[in-house]
């Protein structure tokens, strides 16, 4: 029988099995886990409903195929497409069932790498995809960063600048069927992405055309959008009705 136990998130209780929770922690110091309270109302929309063990997985998925992609850029774009790059039921496989000091240090660095996404609000593709790019611009190994080495403070800085820039340059929309209106329920989550694709929307240039297209895909209603307008902002929307 699978004993689960309850582990908090932002706005909902989940559970994680007692097997994978002594997993994280024998892989990962208590130092690092205790950061993770913090990140569930930073990190991107799309990843809120998770656990932290189901975020790295899917942070170590976006790995393994930025890595690839990475790699035929930089090195061999034929070879690429045969290197295996270990996905996340490899990775956790391999710690169960041989969790050696290089494991460990692999694993909790998915883990650290992940969390500093988190604490960007960055979707995972694109900080890993920023952060590998960065690196390889001094990088003189014929192989790629290992999953420690991405978060060096001048690589995370330049990371943060340009996802400044990226989203002044576009909109980013979070793909997770919870934030569609049909599935509302005034969780504070779903309230922190309309407060979101208001701001973001009013933040670019169109910003009406912006919000009453949010609105025919579904992603907010338009009383949800006026109750975050000021007066005369809902007079301007009107003319766009």
């Amino acid at each position: 029988m699978d004993i689960q136990v309850n582990f908090v998130t932002y706005d909902a209780e989940r559970t994680i099995s007692v097997e994978d929770d002594i997993l994280v922690h024998s892989m990962v110091k208590k130092s690092i886990l205790k950061r993770e309270k913090g990140l569930f109302q930073s990190k991107w929309f799309d990843y809120r409903f998770m656990t932290p063990l189901e975020a790295t997985s899917v942070y170590i998925d976006d790995f393994a195929e930025i890595s690839r992609w990475i790699y035929a850029r930089e090195f061999d774009r034929t070879r690429a497409e045969h290197i295996k790059f270990r996905d996340s039921k490899a990775v956790l496989q391999t710690v169960r069932n041989n969790p050696d000091r290089d494991r460990k240090a692999e694993f909790s660095g998915f883990w650290v790498g992940r969390q500093i996404a988190d604490m960007i609000g960055m979707p995972y593709p694109t900080f890993i995809e920023l952060a590998m790019t960065y690196r390889m611009r001094a990088w003189k190994q014929s192989f790629l960063p290992r999953s420690h080495q991405l978060y060096d403070q001048i690589t995370i800085e330049k990371v943060v600048a340009r996802w400044q820039e990226l989203q002044e340059s576009q909109l980013w929309l979070s793909k997770h069927p919870a934030y569609l209106t049909g599935s509302y329920q005034d969780l504070p989550v779903q309230r922190a992405y309309h407060d979101f694709l208001v701001a973001q929307a009013r933040s670019h240039g169109d910003t009406f055309y912006h919000l009453l297209d949010h609105i025919a895909e579904d992603m907010i209603t338009l009383e949800q959008v006026r109750s975050r307008l000021t007066d005369e902002a809902n007079i301007s929307l009107d003319q766009y009705l």
